[in-house]
């Protein structure tokens, strides 16, 4: 299987994947030979990537991933959902956002060797909802690698999930604005967490809700509404800080593309210490992975590969070019070959 930008995709590909829409419904399933007709469909709706087969008999079911895909769809139609209720009567729906987090937290615990492991494939208008799901997901994955049990992984679950609701209360020109953002934006765009915090705080438990508070300070005290510093924060709030943060930045929004997460996690590393808390930074690097399944890769002795695999610390590969064609090999942070780059 290959992750491939929407662009390289020719007709006669054929999907690997499903590629929902961004309400929640398949677009085009699995197996799908590519046409001109869906390729400039998904160009229309802005999506950057796509997963093709590397060869017309690959398999595509059984992938193993943290969370099921289907999981994830629902959970930001459920999510979409609730929201617009929430618009129109100022309350929240709270025993379907704890079924939708019940859900991940337990599929998470149930696949603890598994790591986040693909690259994201969503409609560039499904960012508000599906930033909030893919952050309860990666906030769960690394408070659980860091030893949280179920109680906290709840907490950190719906507190993660409702973190941008303060969002709402900002003018959409602001959100979607494409050139820089002036001081008077700013300002507006960092009262957010506070006025999530004063909508959510009388309708879902104050963890949670400080979590939504607090998802923009940092370590340094740098961060916004409040400025506080590490020693100051919840502990759940610190780790949903970075899985913003590495959402944000591998998503695509109006003023930039997304970066992949060989170039993300390096950025999120640099800022241990001083951004994000070292323990959290740390933790949520082995559940990660830097290079996801379907990439393309080089190794340190010239050959190329493909990334079919990845489970905490070691990939597996299957070698696309070089003396060793077609061999599966697994590589993991100590091995003498090592992975230098993706190709793009």
């Amino acid at each position: 299987m290959r992750y491939i930008s929407i662009h390289n995709s020719v007709p006669g590909m054929i999907l690997a994947r499903h590629v929902w829409g961004p309400r929640g419904q398949i677009l085009l399933t699995a197996n799908t030979v590519l046409k001109d007709s869906y390729i400039q469909r998904l160009l229309d709706l802005q999506y950057s990537a796509i997963y093709i087969k590397s060869y017309e008999s690959e398999p595509v079911e059984n992938l193993v991933e943290p969370v099921k895909q289907q999981t994830l769809v629902q959970a930001k139609e459920t999510l979409r959902s609730i929201v617009d209720i929430a618009l129109s009567s100022s309350r929240i729906d709270i025993p379907k956002i704890v079924s939708i987090v019940e859900s991940i937290v337990d599929q998470v615990l149930g696949n603890r060797d598994v790591i986040y492991n693909m690259a994201d494939i969503k409609a560039f208008d499904d960012y508000t909802f599906g930033h909030s799901v893919d952050v309860c997901v990666l906030s769960v994955m690394c408070a659980s690698e860091m030893g949280m049990n179920k109680y906290e992984l709840l907490d950190l679950g719906t507190g993660a999930i409702m973190h941008d609701m303060g969002k709402l209360f900002i003018p959409k020109e602001i959100l979607s604005k494409v050139s820089h953002l002036s001081a008077d934006d700013w300002d507006v765009i960092r009262q957010h967490p506070w006025d999530g915090f004063q909508f959510l705080r009388r309708q879902i438990p104050l963890i949670p809700a400080h979590i939504a508070l607090q998802h923009h300070e940092r370590f340094d005290g740098s961060g916004y509404p409040r400025g506080l510093e590490d020693e100051a924060m919840l502990n759940l709030a610190k780790v949903t800080a970075v899985a913003d943060s590495y959402n944000a930045m591998t998503s695509d929004r109006p003023y930039r593309r997304a970066m992949m997460p060989h170039q993300a996690l390096p950025i999120i590393v640099r800022e241990a210490g001083r951004s994000y808390n070292p323990d959290v930074v740390k933790a949520f690097t082995r559940v990660v992975a830097e290079y996801p399944l379907g990439s393309l890769v080089r190794l340190s002795d010239g050959s190329t590969a493909c990334v079919s695999g990845a489970t905490k610390g070691i990939y597996q590969l299957t070698i696309a070019s070089g003396p060793r064609e077609g061999e599966s090999i697994q590589v993991s942070r100590d091995s003498e070959l090592a992975i230098i780059e993706r190709i793009e």
